[in-house]
């Protein structure tokens, strides 16, 4: 009996010129080093926006990487709200590729280890929720009015609840930071559209238009009533103010993160005290391996600091307090 072949695959990425696109070398660098079976599937660049067009040096760098560019003015809409970009990057890509798996990251992504759960099967997408609730809502808060306006603009019929780490219950809400998807179920075209309705429409949440586009999108899956494969946190497992950074750093050195959302935590001037238990096994280490190709993106000359580095990594405000106590 043969077997099933594996479905073809491609990554997708916004690359803009600044910070952008830095991380987008970055992100490249991760999946073709630590990405297994992916490692060498394709990744499509695109800086969707006039002027925006990234350097010499990052076209050379995704040369080197095999990572395809283009430069192409698709958000003009809605330019000044930098999250459109993904939503154009998509709808362009759902269009113009082959492959059976489309893959949307964000660029301030790693891929740290196989990541088969992305390898779609019976299910129409895989996500993972978000990691805080945000304007998010569990149908009876301050956003409540917002979704319900939502689901209707967007011709939602069945409201789903989902339980965040936290235990709060709440409406269905994904992160789009990471999006897989078979590409024939047409999910970024309605995306686009619904995008444009409610904007069109001026609703927004109480707290503003932050992440309005993540919400569209998850109101857009439960109008499709699409199966998800939810995905497990160490896909796609984010680095926030309230993450214990001990305990992820941990998770890093074993393997057991598989796609690291950083976020800003690895922005220059950010540092991190590296573990005593790490300083034996630098060549084997993740964490030394991100902290070398930040220096080579230059997003961070030095992310990780001895003990002794990081006992006389004093900030201004304790420098000067320092002193004081000394005259």
């Amino acid at each position: 009996m043969s077997s099933t072949p594996s479905p073809s695959v491609a990554f997708m990425i916004c690359s803009e010129k600044g910070e952008l696109e830095k991380k987008s070398i970055l992100f490249a660098k991760s999946l073709r080093k630590f990405g297994g079976k992916l490692k060498d599937a394709p990744i499509h660049s695109i800086a969707p926006r006039e002027g925006k067009d990234i350097s010499a040096d990052t076209l050379t760098a995704f040369k080197e990487l095999n990572v395809s560019h283009q430069h192409l003015n698709l958000n003009t809409k809605y330019r000044a709200y930098n999250f459109a970009n993904k939503i154009a990057a998509c709808t362009y890509f759902e269009k113009q590729l082959s492959e059976d798996i489309l893959i949307f990251c964000d660029s301030d992504q790693l891929v740290l280890g196989e990541i088969n759960e992305l390898l779609l099967k019976e299910e129409d997408i895989a996500m993972q929720y978000v990691a805080i609730k945000g304007i998010g809502s569990d149908g009876k808060d301050d956003n409540a009015s917002y979704w319900k306006e939502l689901y209707q603009l967007t011709k939602v019929k069945k409201q789903n609840y989902i339980e965040l780490s936290d235990h709060q219950r709440i409406l269905q809400y994904f992160n789009a930071g990471l999006i897989v998807v078979k590409r024939t179920i047409g999910l970024f075209e309605h995306w686009a559209k619904n995008f444009d309705l409610v904007m069109q429409s001026k609703l927004i949440p109480v707290k503003g238009d932050f992440f309005l586009e993540q919400s569209v999108l998850s109101a857009t899956i439960s109008a499709m009533e699409l199966s998800v494969k939810v995905l497990p946190e160490a896909y796609n497992f984010h680095l926030l103010k309230h993450t214990k950074l001990d305990e992820a750093i941990q998770k890093i050195e074993n393997g057991e993160i598989k796609m690291l959302h950083y976020h800003t935590a690895f922005n220059f001037p950010q540092k991190i005290k590296a573990p005593k238990s790490l300083l034996a096994d630098k060549n084997t280490s993740t964490l030394y391996w991100i902290n070398a190709e930040l220096k080579q993106c230059a997003i961070n000359e030095k992310l990780l600091l001895t003990e002794m580095e990081s006992t006389f990594n004093l900030n201004k405000e304790e420098l000067l307090t320092l002193f004081s106590k000394n005259e």
